[in-house]
């Protein structure tokens, strides 16, 4: 199906374009794997340890193995990797005040709420509670405000992770086909975030159409 502007729209491990009536797939993990090393390089040479730090509420298995995999890619490329796990029993407001103190601690250069949490945890609070200027999943309001003026601290993750991906055939687009696998992201974010750019993407179907599924949102 085609996008609309403001729909969801979804993974980015590989894209297709049509290009001069030839197909080329876009292959997210080779520059995935660029993007790290490039960053593994730059890290190496800052003059202090950036930290970067998942909240953790409960015991949901899928949630603790994707926890591991951030882990993993941190501590790879010289990233120490904070896990603050909490069990599901805390309130909201107990977990609004651990993530204030979370977001004083020296050398933060990321946070991240794993959702899902509990039912029993205001999600949009917990979300909202994080700085702006480590929220580098861009869940929390303020930060999502200020995207949408230009001006967010971070883009939307899976969206820029989007552009990169198509600014990497270095090729013109424009009236070209793209279609994805599943993705969580929204149409209007890859749109926003392509007129930054200066990028000649319509994501309304004019210019680009994406051949993509409705799935979840980020905030709910």
């Amino acid at each position: 199906m085609l996008c609309n502007g403001g729909r969801k729209i979804g993974t980015i491990n590989k894209m297709v374009y049509n290009l001069n009536m030839s197909v080329q797939i876009l292959d997210g993990k080779i520059l995935s794997q660029k993007i790290l090393s490039d960053l593994q390089a730059d890290i190496s040479r800052l003059p202090f340890v950036p930290v970067f730090c998942d909240i953790l509420v409960g015991d949901n298995p899928a949630s603790a193995q994707y926890v591991k995999m951030k882990a993993l890619t941190a501590e790879k490329i010289g990233i120490k990797f904070r896990s603050a796990n909490y069990a599901s029993t805390i309130t909201t407001d107990e977990l609004a005040d651990e993530i204030k103190k979370i977001n004083t601690e020296p050398n933060l250069c990321g946070l991240i709420a794993q959702l899902p949490l509990p039912s029993t945890i205001d999600k949009h609070t917990i979300l909202d509670t994080i700085d702006s200027s480590i929220d580098v999943d861009c869940t929390g309001k303020l930060n999502m405000d200020l995207f949408y003026e230009g001006n967010a601290y971070v883009d939307f993750p899976t969206a820029a992770a989007v552009m990169r991906l198509l600014d990497s055939t270095a090729q013109n687009l424009i009236n070209k086909n793209i279609a994805t696998g599943e993705v969580e992201v929204y149409s209007e974010e890859v749109e926003v975030i392509s007129k930054a750019a200066e990028l000649p993407f319509d994501m309304g179907g004019k210019e680009l159409d994406l051949q993509l599924p409705t799935l979840l949102d980020h905030r709910g």
